[in-house]
């Protein structure tokens, strides 16, 4: 036990040895033991609420660079002022508990596409930020949304969504930092990234199918454009449950040809079971309603259009088909259908967003009458100053009392 206790020490007020050092560090609270005679103590620590921030995969992998002098680009991003300014701020606030940054799976996937560095590093350097606290999956986030929605559509009253990150953060965002976090192996994810880039390749040979044959060729204006984009989501899920289904009832005389894709329900799947679970639930509790007329009534009436990811993401896209009517030549690459997927389900539970200039440029490019709210707090490269701002104003409203607090709990920098 001796080994984990850690300095800040105090004197001990069983021994009088000055060995009275940190211990554990909870959520909200924290333990002190002293390393001479063992007297043991716990002190509370008042709630926390602190910034969450975003931080795209560019961001991790140039940090990582700049902190691993053997990658052949260390160079080029420790000439660059900005990078050692916003890595020394990212650790500062972090310490001195004020911000969050967490981990999401996109993180995950891009380091592992990665061909030029490390998993490993790349792993390392985004633990090192999150503190071991990751959000949801897109797939939960959006799960989450449309239950909240259909059980407030099927009794009838108007849903008001909470944002609350801690809502679709997996740990304590707004905790007291402790000093060690369970990482995990993540070696065998390596084995999944051929499948990986085949899937996004998939997805992108889609959006520039789109790009090329749709939004190139109509003149629409935005308004249509976005009408057409938020009843998409909900026609290719029916669509792609319906076909899936259908797969699985052919190949049901021969088994063995079935593959694990064909066994597992996809994302669209999943979610028309959960929607039609939630339905007959509510519909239970009412006798004078069916099931089938109440979930058929539930499509008919699109209600997935007041989904907040669905809402985000079909301004962005119709953004971009704005801009392929206006003569943008080429289709946006893999990694804006990954940003698309990111902004729409992060955005509204983040305090701010460091994405690459192509994703804030889209935002921008939404017409105020259908900008989501938020846009203003995503930063890129063309707006580096003032993030590094924004993060100064951060350090400069944190109380006299806290940062002593801090100190006495973590220690000084």
């Amino acid at each position: 036990m001796k080994d984990f206790i850690r300095a800040p020490y105090w004197t001990c007020p069983r021994c009088g040895v000055e060995k009275f050092g940190v211990l554990l560090i909870n959520r909200d609270s924290y333990k002190r033991c002293c390393s001479e005679c063992t007297h043991k103590a716990d002190f509370p620590l008042p709630k926390l609420k602190k910034k969450i921030i975003y931080l795209d995969q560019f961001v991790i992998s140039e940090i990582m660079k700049l902190n691993n002098p053997g990658t052949k680009a260390h160079a080029a991003v420790a000439d660059n002022p900005f990078w050692s300014e916003l890595d020394k701020l990212l650790k500062e606030l972090r310490h001195l508990q004020l911000i969050c940054c967490p981990a999401s799976g996109e993180h995950e996937n891009e380091s592992l596409l990665s061909r030029s560095f490390a998993f490993a590093d790349f792993k390392k350097t985004y633990e090192n930020l999150s503190g071991g606290v990751y959000f949801d999956s897109g797939n939960t986030i959006k799960t989450k949304q449309v239950v909240a929605l259909v059980q407030a559509w099927a009794r009838g009253i108007q849903h008001e969504f909470s944002f609350e990150a801690s809502r679709i953060i997996n740990g304590k965002p707004h905790g007291w930092s402790e000093r060690c976090f369970p990482t995990t192996d993540s070696s065998y994810m390596e084995q999944h990234a051929d499948t990986l880039r085949e899937d996004r390749k998939k997805l992108h040979n889609g959006l520039s199918d789109v790009f090329n044959n749709t939004w190139k060729v109509k003149r629409l204006p935005f308004s249509e454009w976005y009408d057409l984009q938020i009843n998409s989501y909900q026609t290719y899920m029916l669509r792609n449950a319906k076909s899936r289904n259908e797969k699985r009832m052919e190949l049901a005389i021969t088994p063995w040809l079935l593959s694990i894709e064909d066994i597992l329900n996809s994302e669209y799947e999943y979610m028309v079971q959960i929607i039609s679970e939630i339905i007959d639930r509510e519909a239970q509790s009412n006798k004078t309603i069916k099931t089938g007329e109440l979930c058929k009534s539930f499509f008919t009436e699109c209600r997935l259009a007041d989904a907040p990811f669905n809402k985000i993401r079909s301004a962005m896209y119709a953004a971009i088909a704005i801009r392929a009517a206006g003569g943008q030549k080429n289709p946006p690459d893999q990694g804006m259908i990954t940003d698309i997927e990111l902004v729409s389900t992060l955005l509204p539970y983040c305090d701010a967003m460091f994405m690459d200039n192509r994703c804030r440029a889209t935002l921008q490019h939404i017409p105020k009458s259908h900008r989501p709210e938020g846009v203003e707090k995503v930063y890129s490269m063309n707006r580096k100053d003032e993030f590094l701002n924004y993060l100064r104003s951060i350090r400069a409203e944190a109380s006299v009392d806290h940062l002593e607090l801090v100190k006495q709990v973590y220690g000084g920098r």
